[in-house]
């Protein structure tokens, strides 16, 4: 009930979200008309506007695309604000709003998992957080693009590269369906991107979609190159220049390339349906292509906040149709969708969602050929991801460790890091003498997969897993702790080097460390996501 409720409002927020960033996006539109140097102000003060809101509000600085913020916040169990929530929505509202060539999504991808975690918590209900984080993002995406099954799809395979998140399917459904609901209530059920797409089938079309799967997946691995040259670039001219420096390169590169062609900027809406259409010419195409690959990736890492899905969609339009114009195939709106989905495959690193979003688009009889495509992208451009914090599989913890350690190990800031610097003093404990029964209430409330066991005077004598406990029948949980096979614990002294702990932890396979003072008493725990959130801050 809390989800679908959550959904709902996410869903509300979300259309409303859209309708104020397209509002704005024409009347500032309006004055490209009357004047040429609008193209480069506007810009500018958008990603202006949104870096600000953001450093001044938020508690969580982050800035860029919204699904790269969604998987930070879901990979490393940190819970969205409300208000960094509602500030990143306005900060894309005004990135999207000023000519920013960032995706109107985005604005409801970030408000959602706000939503979620806040009316979770008004309703005293709990559930594993990155559950809520995931389920957010799929009622932001249902509510704006209008394409329910891609966004569920899309929430649960973009944590990995090579998988599928599982455990909150239910979640992630309940909220993109209600949001979806809501949304059609509000403005209707046209999708975002509403397109007419003439169906042409037999094994020559499988052939030309394999063939521009192939094209699709080298294209994505040179954005996803692009994009993440840009971010690394971004980040050495904020610590170099400051944010002025920063945000002024990247406006006028957004607002320059404007002036090149107006359709490079904004969200895209309308270049969708011209594409789709067939009505650019072969020069147009491939200038459009161009520049919108370089005005979003300078609008998201240059102090811009949005969506990146849309824009990876349009782009792979302008390729599909590239790709039929110059081959002399036709229709150009088939190859222009199959494009779409086999860009946004081998870019975002999802099969299904690509392949839904045709379907939902245009008909299911397009799904062979985009999934074709689709596959075809994804296994070229493997393994590049646009993702910092999209994983390969589902051991997500260690993997984000050993990557952001590879970056800092030798650092001056790591080797002055102590176990005491970042560790949980927030830990749950179970006595010798405590029932059985109180382990594992602790472990199934609190979402854990053991416990550190004490004595009575509160020293570290072992842990005690929910696997070996789980099976014991009603009446023997009444019984002690002790009575239960003890597993021994990997204790650390606070004192102990931070990047000692971590080189034990990857190359013995330690999940947790118990922290402990030097009489042996239980102060604290030390986990490989513990890690993480200290130092994702500064890679």
């Amino acid at each position: 009930m809390a989800v679908a409720l959550g959904g709902a409002a996410v869903g509300l927020l979300g259309a409303l979200s859209f309708r104020a960033l397209y509002v704005l996006w024409r009347i500032v539109e309006s004055g490209f008309s009357r004047s040429p140097a609008a193209a480069v102000t506007f810009p500018l003060l958008g990603l202006l506007a949104s870096y600000l809101l953001v450093d001044t509000f938020a508690v969580n600085k982050s800035i860029g695309s919204a699904t790269g913020i969604v998987l930070a916040e879901y990979h490393t169990k940190g819970a969205p604000s409300l208000r960094d929530s509602v500030v990143r929505t306005f900060a894309g509202v005004a990135t999207i709003g000023f000519g920013g060539a960032a995706g109107p999504e985005g604005p409801g991808i970030l408000i959602g998992p706000g939503i979620m975690q806040y009316i979770a918590r008004i309703l005293g209900i709990r559930s594993r957080r990155g559950r809520l984080t995931l389920a957010g993002a799929a009622a932001g995406l249902a509510g704006v693009l209008k394409t329910p099954a891609t966004a569920i799809l899309y929430a649960l395979e973009v944590p990995f590269t090579r998988g599928i998140e599982k455990e909150p399917f239910l979640e992630v459904v309940l909220a993109a369906t209600a949001s979806y609901a809501v949304s059609v209530a509000l403005t209707g059920p046209v999708p975002l991107f509403a397109v007419q797409v003439q169906l042409i089938s037999g094994p020559a079309t499988l052939v030309w979609s394999a063939i521009l799967g192939v094209v699709a997946g080298a294209y994505s691995i040179g954005f996803s190159k692009l994009y993440g040259l840009a971010g690394r670039a971004s980040s050495t001219m904020r610590l170099r220049g400051g944010f002025a420096l920063t945000v002024l390169t990247g406006g006028a590169a957004v607002g320059l390339l404007g002036l090149a062609s107006r359709s490079s900027i904004g969200p895209g809406i309308d270049l969708m349906g011209s594409v789709v259409l067939g009505a650019l010419a072969i020069q147009s195409l491939a200038l459009l292509l161009a520049l919108r690959s370089f005005t979003v990736t300078a609008t998201l890492n240059f102090g811009g906040v949005g969506g990146l899905l849309t824009p990876v969609v349009i782009n792979g339009a302008l390729l599909g149709a590239l790709y039929a114009k110059l081959l002399g195939l036709e229709p150009i709106s088939f190859y222009a969708l199959v494009g779409a989905a086999a860009t946004l495959a081998g870019t975002y690193k999802i099969l299904l969602a690509p392949a839904a979003m045709v379907v939902e688009l245009s008909g299911v009889g397009f799904m062979i050929p985009a999934l074709l495509a689709s596959a075809v992208s994804y296994a070229v451009s493997l393994p590049t991801t646009l993702f910092r914090f999209q994983l390969t599989g589902s051991a997500k913890e260690e993997a984000l460790l050993r990557s952001i350690y590879s970056k800092l190990k030798g650092s001056q800031f790591l080797s002055h890091l102590r176990v005491s610097d970042v560790v949980n003093r927030a830990v749950r404990s179970v006595k010798l003498d405590d029932p059985l029964r109180v382990a594992i209430e602790v472990m199934t409330s609190e979402g854990l997969d053991e416990l550190p066991v004490v004595d009575e005077g509160g020293r570290l004598v072992g842990r005690i897993s929910i696997d070996d406990i789980s099976w014991l029948g009603e009446s023997r949980l009444d019984a002690p702790v002790s009575s239960a096979p003890l597993l021994s614990a990997n204790s650390i002294g606070l004192d102990a080097p931070l990047d000692d702990a971590i080189e034990r932890m990857l190359t013995a396979g330690i999940r947790t460390f118990y922290a402990v003072a030097p009489d042996g008493v239980l102060v604290g725990v030390l986990d490989e996501m513990a890690i993480v959130r200290a130092l994702m801050g500064h890679i």
